[in-house]
Parts: C-alpha cells; structure tokens; sequence
C-alpha cells in the first residue's frame, strides 16, 4: 500500500537538493550507469513506466524498496526488493565506475562486501572496506599479462603457418563475436606439437585420476595416480571451435553408456612460453573437462 511506503533514501536518488537545483540534468541513481535512461527520468521528474507496457508512476518510486515492475524489477536498480525474478530478468545493480561490474539484486544488501566500494551493501548496511584501489592494480596486471600472451601468441603465428591457419585472425574474431556456428576445424599432430610442445602434459591437480595430452598422438588418456589400473584414451582426434576457442577431442575409449569418451580443452590465457595442464574433471559421464593454460588463450 502506497500509505506503507518509506520515502527513497536521499543517496539513492542523489539528493532532493540535486533535483531541484538542476532538473533537466542526469542525476545520479544508485545501481546504475551514467548513461542509464532511468537517470534523465529521475533528473526530469517524469512518470516512470515499467518496460513491456506495465504501470507507470512517479519516478520517487525508483529504489523505495518495493517491487512496481514484477515483471522485470526495471524500478529497483538499487535495492534487492525484486531478486528472485528468473535469471534473464532478474534487475542487475551497477557497482560503479570504479568498479564498472554488474551484481544481481539478489546480492544487494546481503551483508557482502562484491563492489570494491561497498555500494552494494547501502547506507546503514554492513560497513565495507574500500578496496578499489586493489581492485584497479589487479586489473591492470591481468591487462598486461594478457598483453604480453598475446605477443608470445603471435610470435608463434608467425614462426608456425600451421598453427596460424588454425589459431588465427579467424579464430579470434568468431571469439570476439561469439559467432557460433558449430563448425569444428581439424587440428593435427604438427599444429598441436606447435602450439603445446612435443612433450606430453600431465593435469597438475591433486584428484583421483592422472590425465595426459600427448600432442604428438593426438590423444588425452587417464590413468590412476598410484600407478594400478590402465591408461585408456578419453579422446582422440582434435578439432577446434572457433567460436570458444575450446578443443574437442572424439573417439575415445567406449564408455558404460554404449558411447565413446570425449573431451574438451579450455584455453586459458597464460603470459609463459610452457603450457599447462591445470586440472581435468569429468563434467558428465564420460564426458571430460581440460583447463589448459597458454599464450594461445589470450588471443
């Protein structure tokens, strides 16, 4: 009931004063960027309407902590009051330019700290430490660590044409697009060999089963750590998806289910000319998931 409502905090709107000082400008809305359309309605003080032709009504009624727009929670940018909505329309909160993320509602005002402000948490919320000044020089270091992946990437482009007809300008603009269209590129043994080395990889985590991808056979096999059972192939036969970047591998050894193990890589960018198997983990039945960390996954 409107005679239940509290007033909107002065800081989520940006202040009475603002709003009367300078109308026709964008004032500031807690949860969202400058160049948020909810900014210049709340400047003008026009009505505000839900998307998709829902209610409309005054724009004091931004970030009051009640839910107007159930459809969407386009009204609570600042506050968790419509989290809990599906995914696809849960409202997202816009920590700020020092941060630049964005949060679901669900993790406004929940007593952590996610914005290196402490914006998410809210005026009388739990007290959080400033940490964007961490949060900027971290960025910074994964930027040129990327950076310089890519130019050890590149080099080996241009020492391999091989590597590069695979790993190429083509591959990175289907990733940069995220253009998939299942289309899967065969990769050899001598591109592999280019890309990961002619030794074999062995996974570096600390589980059950010891993985190996061995460029040279083309193959990822699994063996136990304490040396008793087998190694079996989980797949074979490599092929690359430009649009992620991720290797697949078929035609492994035959499963329970009646099916063949299969395998994929994930590319993950590292600044060292060595790659390394991270971890390999069994996603699904006989289905299997490689973290592998090199220069090519910066590209």
């Amino acid at each position: 009931p409107a005679e239940q409502r509290a007033a909107p905090a002065a800081s989520m709107l940006g202040g009475a004063e603002d709003l009367a000082a300078e109308p026709h400008r964008f004032t500031f809305v807690t949860g969202t960027r400058g160049d948020d359309p909810r900014r210049v309605i709340v400047g003008e003080r026009r009505p505000f309407e839900c998307p998709g032709g829902g209610p409309s009504f005054s724009f004091d009624r931004i970030n009051d902590g009640f839910c107007d727009c159930p459809g969407s929670g386009y009204d609570e940018p600042g506050t968790s009051a419509c989290a809990g909505l599906a995914d696809a329309a849960e409202p997202l909160f816009f920590c700020g330019e020092r941060d630049s993320r964005f949060l679901r509602s669900s993790r406004v005002e929940d007593g952590v700290c996610d914005c290196c402000d402490g914006s998410d948490e809210g005026p009388g919320q739990r007290q959080c430490p400033d940490t964007c000044r961490e949060l900027s020089a971290r960025l910074q270091a994964e930027r040129l660590a990327v950076d310089r992946g890519r130019k050890l990437a590149q080099g080996m482009l241009a020492a391999h044409p091989d590597l590069a007809a695979v790993f190429g300008p083509q591959t990175s603009a289907a990733r940069a697009g995220r253009r998939d269209d299942g289309a899967l590129v065969a990769i050899s043994s001598s591109t592999l060999i280019a890309a990961f080395g002619s030794h074999d990889l062995q996974s570096d985590d600390d589980g059950e089963f010891q993985y190996t991808l061995s460029p040279s056979r083309c193959t990822i096999t699994q063996g136990s750590r304490k040396g008793r059972a087998r190694r079996f192939p989980v797949g074979s036969k490599p092929k690359l998806r430009r649009s992620t970047g991720s290797i697949y591998f078929t035609a492994g050894s035959p499963c329970q289910n009646g099916l063949s193990r299969e395998a994929r890589i994930d590319l993950a960018c590292q600044p060292h000319d060595q790659p390394k198997l991270v971890s390999v983990v069994e996603e699904s039945t006989c289905f299997y998931v490689a973290r592998l960390e090199t220069s090519l996954g910066c590209l």
